[in-house]
């Protein structure tokens, strides 16, 4: 029934990489042994946090906006690592909000959408708290990143929408 729901609409979802797939390392864990061990194998990128997003995005008709600073890299750098990490729905990273130091996320955010009207629904993955769309992200613990429970807020965000305000 709600991937009925969710299917109606073109969604865009605003990703963050750090703290959203990318999990800081909590000292005395055995990941962050892990990574002093071998610094040169070690990935930042957490396996548990693809495999919600990949759970999130199944089915959904998603435009991914890659709003985290790994745009400065370019859009297919971040389509490869996210393939590269087992993100099955690569294809759906579209673009980038725009670089432009002297505004703030939220404020690339607000232009991306208003410079793409298509939208009907949108969310914003992110660990850095963004006041003015509150209601519209999902903000992840940096050491936990996109979780069981992110991934049940960002549906119920969907749901609780039923037109876009910008």
């Amino acid at each position: 029934m709600i991937r009925e729901l969710l299917n109606k609409n073109h969604i865009c979802m605003f990703l963050d990489f750090d703290g959203v797939i990318n999990t800081f390392l909590k000292e005395g864990t055995e990941r962050e042994k892990n990574a002093y061990k071998d610094p040169d194998s070690f990935d930042f990128c957490d396996a548990n946090c693809i495999d919600m997003l990949n759970q999130f995005c199944e089915g959904k008709h998603m435009d991914i906006v890659i709003s985290s600073t790994w745009r400065f890299s370019g859009l297919s750098f971040c389509r490869k690592y996210l393939r590269q990490h087992g993100f099955h729905y690569f294809h759906m990273v579209k673009d980038t909000t725009e670089i432009n130091w002297s505004h703030t996320r939220e404020e690339e955010i607000q232009r991306y959408l208003k410079l793409h009207p298509q939208y009907t629904k949108w969310i914003i993955l992110d660990d850095i708290p963004i006041s003015c769309y509150e209601n519209y992200q999902v903000q992840t613990n940096p050491f936990v990143g996109f979780d069981e429970t992110g991934k049940e807020k960002a549906e119920q965000i969907l749901l609780n929408q039923s037109q876009v305000q910008y």
